[in-house]
């Protein structure tokens, strides 16, 4: 973007250069007469010549608005990362409750057992995830198994 500039400055320093007019810009609503056409004359106005700082803050904005989008996806994107790096602990810890539940619906385990299982299970996942997929007449028998 910076090189489109500094291109518009070189040309518009080449264009003042050729003119033999560098400093002088035309004013702004100053008539010119053209007979070139032999009947009656027309009038043409001069309009300012646009200058490179204008373009230098357009190109400024331009580079905002990109930065700015930019920015905003990055967000996006670690809002995600952050979501996938959370989403195992908050999966155990669901699982975690789930089987507090699981084990105090089982009548043929005491408060003690229930804890034990619990204890065992959670520090395997994979138990874990096994006890939730049976009946629950085949867990008293996988319980008393681990």
């Amino acid at each position: 973007m910076l090189e489109n500039i500094n291109r518009e400055e070189n040309l518009d320093q080449e264009n003042e250069a050729s003119n033999g007019e560098e400093d002088v810009e035309p004013q702004r609503d100053q008539p010119i007469r053209d007979n070139s056409q032999g009947e009656g004359s027309s009038k043409k106005t001069h309009r300012k010549r646009k200058r490179s700082t204008d373009s230098l803050v357009s190109c400024l904005e331009r580079i905002t608005e990109k930065l700015t989008e930019g920015f905003d996806k990055s967000n996006e994107q670690m809002a995600k990362v952050a979501e996938s790096i959370m989403a195992p602990n908050q999966k155990e810890s669901e699982n975690r409750r789930k089987l507090d539940e699981e084990l105090s619906k089982l009548t043929f385990l005491t408060q003690a057992e229930c804890i034990g299982a619990g204890i065992k299970l959670v520090n395997s996942p994979n138990h874990m995830e096994y006890f939730f997929t049976l009946k629950d007449a085949d867990k008293e028998e996988y319980l008393k198994h681990i």
